[in-house]
């Protein structure tokens, strides 16, 4: 089967055909990764041991990673749905939603973290029930507070199938990306700092697109369960209404994902 079939997939399922987007569509995605990351990691470099230098940097670098977060939901969305990317066109379209982009991510983050400090299994639950917040804003251009409140009724009733799909994209993310850094860590006396912090940055850079699959596939593994959209898509594509129920994103094209 196609990996941009559009059907209910398991938490395996979903976290393969991320990966398989990712390798399909490399070169796009990695550019879209490198443009917008690499200047943090040059910021990082030039500014190393300065910390009001740092400081500073520190919102060009943030804004530059939700813009990176935007542009590649968006450039998954385009390649799960059987579109081209679009390289300098994702990215235009990502940065009008680095306000709402922002607010949910703090928010989501602060609220999180707090609860998984005081209260370990109420931060994992609302970790979980936000996780799509990021690709709704991407998509649907939902503001952040409406696009919380979507995330968290898309995953009701899927809070298992959500949390292990997250949790499996991550391990393997987390023991892919530490046995690299472990590796180069043999060479910190070796190589100079700055080279050390480059090659340290590429393997996030490289599997950073790959979590961004994974929740932009989430989201479309809830709507097709929950929304009927892969019903549609294929109502688009033969010109008839949609299926009564059905929530119709603007951002959607008029045709269903090759199989």
């Amino acid at each position: 089967m196609s990996v941009t079939e559009l059907r209910p997939r398991s938490a395996t399922e979903i976290v393969d055909a991320s990966f398989q987007l990712v390798r399909q569509n490399f070169v796009p995605l990695m550019t879209i990764s490198v443009i917008m990351l690499l200047p943090s990691l040059v910021l990082s470099i030039v500014l190393r041991g300065s910390f009001v230098g740092s400081l500073l940097a520190f919102p060009v670098q943030l804004a530059l990673s939700l813009v990176a977060q935007m542009a590649v939901i968006l450039a998954v969305s385009d390649a799960y749905l059987g579109r081209e990317i679009d390289v300098g066109s994702t990215i235009g379209r990502a940065w009008p939603l680095i306000g709402a982009a922002l607010v949910a991510g703090l928010f989501v983050t602060f609220a999180s973290s707090l609860a998984l400090l005081f209260f370990a299994v109420p931060g994992v639950i609302l970790f979980t029930r936000w996780a799509v917040a990021q690709p709704v804003i991407a998509i649907e251009k939902d503001g952040p507070v409406s696009a919380m409140g979507r995330s968290f009724k898309m995953t009701s009733g899927s809070f298992w199938h959500v949390f292990g799909t997250l949790f499996l994209v991550y391990l393997i993310l987390i023991v892919i990306i530490g046995a690299v850094r472990w590796f180069l860590g043999k060479f910190d006396t070796v190589l100079p700092p700055a080279v050390l912090q480059t090659l340290a940055f590429l393997p996030g850079a490289v599997f950073y697109p790959v979590i961004a699959a994974a929740c932009t596939l989430i989201y479309y593994d809830l709507r097709i369960r929950k929304e009927g959209f892969d019903m549609e898509m294929m109502a688009a594509e033969l010109g008839a209404p949609p299926p009564a129920g059905s929530v119709i994103s603007p951002a959607q094209p008029g045709r269903r994902a090759s199989v």
